[in-house]
C-alpha cells in the first residue's frame, strides 16, 4: 500500500478535544489561544477567518477558520496530504476509519452518516457539531459553530441535499 502521511490518531485527539471542550460559542480570542495551545501558528489572520499552519506531519498542514460575527462558524483542518495516486484511494479510506474511530471514542460513536457523500458528524450538547469527510483526494475534520450547525441541521429536516451546488440548484 502507497504510504500517505497524516495526522496521528493523538493529534486528531488533541486537537478534537482542544475544540469542542468549555464554554460556547468560541470567540475570536478563545480560537486563537485554542490553536496557540496547540502548537499552531497564524499565518493569515482577516476579520472574518483565521488561517493555521497546524504542524501536522503533512503536506497540506494547515487550518481554516471562518468568523462569524466574531465567533467560529467553521473550522476545516486537513488531515491528510492528498491522495493524487489512485494507488492511495485505499489508504485514504482506511485514514478515514482511523479518524472516524477516534472520534468514536471521544464523542460516542458512532457518528451521523450524511447522505450522498463521505461525511459523518456528531452533534455536541452546546450545539456545536464535529464532522470526517473523505473529500475524495484527502480527510477532512470540520469543527462547526453553533449557527452553522444549526442551520446544518435545519437543511437536514429540510431535505436540502447535502451536495448540492450552491446557486446552481435553482
Amino acid at each position: 500500500m502507497t504510504a500517505l502521511a497524516h495526522a496521528a490518531a493523538d493529534d486528531v485527539r488533541a486537537i478534537v478535544s482542544a475544540f469542542t471542550e468549555g464554554e460556547r460559542p468560541l470567540r475570536r480570542g478563545e480560537v486563537l489561544a485554542t490553536a496557540e495551545r496547540l502548537g499552531w501558528t497564524v499565518r493569515s489572520a482577516q476579520e472574518r477567518g483565521i488561517l493555521f499552519m497546524t504542524g501536522l506531519p503533512h503536506r497540506r498542514a494547515r487550518a481554516d477558520c471562518l468568523l462569524l460575527d466574531g465567533e467560529l462558524g467553521q473550522l476545516t483542518v486537513g488531515l491528510s496530504d492528498r491522495a493524487d495516486d489512485p494507488a492511495q484511494q485505499a489508504r485514504l479510506r482506511a485514514v478515514e476509519q482511523e479518524v472516524l474511530a477516534v472520534l468514536a471514542e471521544l464523542l460516542g460513536g458512532p457518528g451521523d452518516r450524511s447522505s450522498g457523500r463521505s461525511r459523518t458528524s456528531w452533534d455536541l450538547g452546546s450545539g456545536a457539531r464535529v464532522a470526517v469527510e473523505n473529500v475524495g483526494d484527502r480527510v477532512i475534520l470540520v469543527v462547526l459553530g453553533m449557527h452553522v450547525a444549526d442551520l446544518e441541521r435545519a437543511e437536514a429536516r429540510l431535505g436540502v441535499d447535502p451536495d448540492r451546488d450552491v446557486g446552481r440548484d435553482r
